[in-house]
């Protein structure tokens, strides 16, 4: 993310000015370049994610440049209590939480869908709502594995974000390698087409 100009450094201005006035499209149209923090491997497809119709610039591409960030796997011990807490300051009854299960997973691994299991029977959340309800500070992103420890879940996980475009992590990396920014943008949205219009 952006830190502000305080800490611009000449390499990012220069490639501002080498890319300004290009745009991005797909058959002719814009698209919205996502993007997010760590990828874990592989980004997501954006109908998955964010519901919108799936385009080749936003189905998702293997990724080995974010293996090197502290986000590429992470783990977290959640106490059952407290997800049934957090769900239930957004409206959500799940009172005797016993089990989560992650549904229909994309290419990246992230899940669409979260089925919570609990005393009452069985709820099934969005998975990107789910991740927000509990907090992206614990769950760093849709794409984990769950284990149950009694009263705690222990949430393993890859990456950081909904997963979607661009891999900043990723970019960092190839940029470290020497790849040029029209390579990085055509290996993170394939099939995208650059059109320079001033």
């Amino acid at each position: 993310a952006y830190a502000g100009s305080y800490r611009s450094h000449s390499k990012p201005k220069e490639l501002v000015e080498k890319s300004r006035g290009v745009i991005m499209v797909y058959d002719w149209g814009i698209f919205p370049g996502y993007f997010h923090s760590t990828c874990g491997g592989h980004t997501e497809d954006v109908n998955l994610v964010l519901g919108l119709k799936s385009i080749p610039p936003l189905s998702g591409v293997r990724c080995r440049y974010c293996r090197k960030t502290k986000y590429y796997r992470w783990e977290k011990v959640i106490k059952k209590s407290k997800i049934e807490e957090r769900l239930r300051n957004f409206g959500i009854k799940v009172k005797g939480l016993n089990g989560i299960t992650g549904e229909k997973p994309g290419p990246g691994g992230h899940y669409s869908t979260i089925k919570v299991k609990y005393s009452k029977g069985i709820k099934r959340l969005n998975a990107k709502e789910f991740r927000l309800m509990v907090g992206p500070n614990y769950l760093r992103s849709t794409a984990f594995k769950i284990k149950d420890n009694g009263s705690s879940l222990i949430f393993k996980g890859k990456g950081w974000g909904h997963g979607v475009g661009l891999c900043q992590y990723g970019t960092q990396g190839m940029a470290r390698k020497g790849d040029k920014w029209f390579e990085i943008l055509r290996h993170y949205y394939p099939s995208a087409d650059f059109v320079k219009i001033y």
